[in-house]
């Protein structure tokens, strides 16, 4: 892929990150998922973002039912899921 366009600046650090992810996905769960990549990357930065609420957060009221936060939360695992299984 680099040497497809030789002397031409690129996002080294999302190449890195999704050559990441495909390493990850393939070990774990003996997936590709190239093609969905950017779906599996949306969802573990929802489900990061919130997880980093949920600890900062006292008393715990981002894991209710009634918090749009845990519906995201959900739903981005529900992409993942998706994805994986």
């Amino acid at each position: 892929q680099w040497r497809q366009q030789p002397r031409r600046p690129f996002d080294l650090n999302a190449t890195m990150a999704r050559l990441t992810l495909d390493v990850v996905a393939t070990a774990l769960f003996g997936s590709d998922i190239r093609r969905q990549a950017d779906i599996v990357a949306a969802a573990v930065d929802q489900m990061l973002s919130i997880a980093e609420l949920r600890i900062w957060a006292f008393p715990d009221l981002y894991w209710t039912w009634l918090s749009p936060s845990y519906w995201r939360f959900r739903q981005a695992r529900h992409a993942l899921d998706r994805v994986i299984f």
